[in-house]
């Protein structure tokens, strides 16, 4: 793994950890749906940033909180964007069922 797939991993993995063990808790995965999404969201990703810092041996200053902020602006956009595009597909498939039986 090259230098900086080695640091994406770093930075992510602890991320992702705390977002799959959130969502188990919260039921994200069984009851699905934009507010088991937003707690998952709002939990998980400032958990993230507590248990890369961590794993990484801090920031434990204003760091953090920056770092958090810019991770929580993120990854809702890249939850928004795959909302999006979920709608999109779903709404071309309804489309296109509605035009088969007419």
């Amino acid at each position: 793994m090259s230098g900086t797939a080695a640091n994406v991993a770093r930075t992510a993995s602890p991320l992702l950890a705390a977002w799959f063990v959130v969502a188990a808790l919260v039921g994200a995965y069984r009851r699905p749906g934009p507010r088991s999404l937003a707690l998952t969201w709002v939990v998980a990703v400032p958990a993230g940033a507590v248990l890369r810092s961590l794993v990484r041996g801090g920031p434990w200053d204003d760091r953090l909180l920056v770092f958090t902020g810019v991770a929580l602006a993120f990854t809702a956009l890249f939850l928004l964007a795959a909302r999006g595009v979920v709608a999109s597909i779903r709404w071309t498939r309804k489309a296109r069922s509605a035009e088969g039986a007419s």
